[in-house]
């Protein structure tokens, strides 16, 4: 509900209270455009879902419903507590940089159509009226402004971005979202190219986990070499283009479910080839096949 009230700007709601007095305090805009307004306002919802700094806010808007508050000069007499006030700061500021964006992309926009234009006067190919210049303004940053807000509001679907049990700041989340939002692809390319990502990160999950079981119930060195012989190559291929490799390579975007899902497989494989080579049993052939893996440039490895 909050953050429909921040995407909606419900006039009595606290997260009107509290987006009006970081906006008063902390952000300049200029003249205001409502597609951009409304992009904006979405941005907004989706970086303080993502960070997590969603309860966070709401107490920072009864507190100020509750205490209340009076202007003088620009600025507020109640400040907020300073290390939550900081980062709230920061989503504000964050936010407000998609406005720019905007800007800059219809820019672009223009640029491209003055080189076209020019083009088609060149070769007597222009056949069209021209829209009013205020009419063309506005429908480019509709146009623009409307893919914004449909990604944010896609983002506000899925589940938060920032796991408390990782070391992901703050400010590597707001910046993977503002990224997303202002990239020129569309949604459904966005969706298409997740999908992707997510179906090669499944893929290698259920190779790790082949590759473990044939190790497990292969009966004689011969056959763990055999089966070895495979993993250092199929390792390689995943950036063949690179010296070194990792296991996670090309990963980004999957998803935290997938790329831990990975990581705990291969780990389970790792510790596989750690017994291999602990093993005083072990075939010197049989013990050169497990180095082979940790060789190609794998990261994080302890034996």
């Amino acid at each position: 509900e909050f953050c429909q009230d921040i995407l909606n700007r419900r006039p009595d709601s606290p997260a009107f209270l509290l987006a009006s007095r970081m906006e008063r305090q902390y952000i300049r805009n200029g003249n205001s455009v409502a597609a951009i307004d409304e992009a904006y306002n979405a941005v907004l919802a989706a970086l303080l879902y993502h960070t997590g700094m969603l309860a966070e806010a709401m107490q920072e808007a009864e507190r100020l419903q509750s205490f209340g508050f009076e202007e003088k000069g620009g600025q507020w007499r109640r400040p907020s507590s300073e290390s939550g006030g900081n980062r709230l700061m920061r989503v504000w500021q964050i936010a407000s940089k998609v406005r720019q964006g905007i800007i800059q992309q219809r820019q672009e926009l223009q640029l491209d159509s003055a080189i076209q234009e020019e083009i088609d006067l060149a070769t007597r190919r222009r056949s069209f009226v021209g829209l009013n210049p205020q009419a063309e303004r506005e429908n480019s940053y509709k146009r623009i402004a409307g893919i914004v807000t449909q990604k944010a509001k896609f983002l506000l679907d899925l589940r938060v971005a920032k796991n408390p049990l990782e070391f992901t700041t703050d400010e590597a989340v707001m910046n993977s979202v503002l990224t997303f939002v202002l990239s020129p692809l569309s949604l459904e390319t966005e969706k298409h190219l997740i999908c992707l990502c997510r179906s090669v990160a499944f893929s290698r999950i259920a190779g790790f986990q082949y590759f473990q079981q044939a190790l497990k119930y292969a009966k004689y060195p011969t056959m763990k070499r055999e089966i070895l012989s495979f993993l250092g190559p199929s390792l390689r291929r995943i950036s063949p283009e690179k010296s070194t490799h990792h296991y996670l390579d090309g990963l980004k975007g999957a998803g935290n479910a997938p790329t831990l899902a990975c990581t705990f497989v291969f780990e389970m494989l790792m510790t596989q080839l750690a017994a291999i080579l602990r093993d005083p049993s072990s075939e010197p052939s049989l013990l050169t096949a497990a180095l082979d893996p940790p060789a190609s440039g794998i990261r994080d490895l302890s034996i």
